[in-house]
């Protein structure tokens, strides 16, 4: 989505063939993506904007953070 800004909440419904689209929380970050296939992607996040989770079909990443607040490798 180069060059646009896409207002908080607002779900797409188009997209390339495939019927990938993007969801939005009310902050304006990405939480859902269809991707190819049909599959669908979520992403959590902490309070601080950090992502917390990534899940995609049964796979799951979880991030921890550290005293300062950065995500822990």
């Amino acid at each position: 989505m180069t060059g646009r800004t896409r207002p908080p909440g607002e779900t797409l419904t188009t997209g390339p063939a495939n019927g990938a689209g993007y969801t939005d929380d009310l902050f304006g970050r990405t939480t859902g993506l269809t991707v190819a296939g049909g599959a669908m992607a979520s992403v959590g996040y902490y309070v601080n904007d950090m992502v917390v989770s990534q899940t995609q079909g049964s796979t799951s990443r979880s991030y921890a953070l550290d005293p300062a607040r950065r995500i822990r490798s």
